[in-house]
């Protein structure tokens, strides 16, 4: 079994409000709850292979910002490719120009800089697409990724009381575990920007993993 280290990140729009984080590494994933940026970054310890984000970390092409005023807001994009793709695939994912995912990209964008600056690879997912792909039903994340877990021989600390920003970033952590085994689906383009999501099928974690 691989003990490569991938850090999920269920990113909250503000500093103020809960993110969830995952550290998963080989058969043992533990998640807790951390607020400020610079506790954040600091979760990102050396030896982590992967960092999976649930937050846009890219702009759609054409913007400079997100900001209404701006003269880039004429262009009209309110989606970037990869999040039109999740659409296509009858999952709602929201505009990134509206207030709340206008603060979570901005944030996103600044923490990618900042881990991609330390040498980290970081990727984006979405932690509902990916649920909804391991039909794990929204009003049942707790007991559908225990039941995911126990399936692919991975033990998590807490998982009965796990708040849900948690659980999505035990979520993020696992779509690490495909991405890094080559069984993935990525949605959009690397130039403007990727949302990667597991492909159906059972997780399984290897020595190449």
């Amino acid at each position: 079994m691989s003990t490569t280290a991938i850090l999920g990140i269920d990113l909250a729009a503000s500093p103020r409000r809960p993110t969830g984080i995952c550290l998963l590494t080989g058969g043992k994933a533990v998640a807790r709850v951390l607020y400020s940026d610079d506790d954040i970054l600091a979760a990102a310890v050396p030896g982590i292979r992967l960092i999976v984000v649930d937050a846009p970390l890219s702009l759609p092409e054409g913007r400079c910002c997100l900001k209404s005023e701006c003269a880039c807001a004429a262009s009209g994009k309110h989606f970037r490719r990869c999040d039109l793709e999740v659409r296509n695939l009858g999952i709602r994912i929201l505009p990134l120009t509206i207030g709340p995912m206008r603060r979570l990209t901005e944030r996103g964008m600044m923490l990618k800089q900042e881990f991609s600056r330390s040498g980290f690879e970081v990727i984006e997912t979405f932690p509902h697409a990916a649920q909804t792909i391991w039909r794990i039903k929204r009003t049942q994340v707790q007991k559908g990724i225990r039941s995911f877990l126990k399936g692919a021989g991975i033990a998590l600390e807490g998982v009965e009381s796990l708040s849900l920003d948690e659980l999505d970033a035990v979520t993020c952590a696992l779509v690490g575990v495909y991405y890094l085994g080559e069984r993935f689906l990525e949605t959009g383009t690397p130039d403007e920007g990727r949302i990667i999501l597991p492909v159906p099928g059972t997780l399984k974690l290897g020595s190449g993993e």
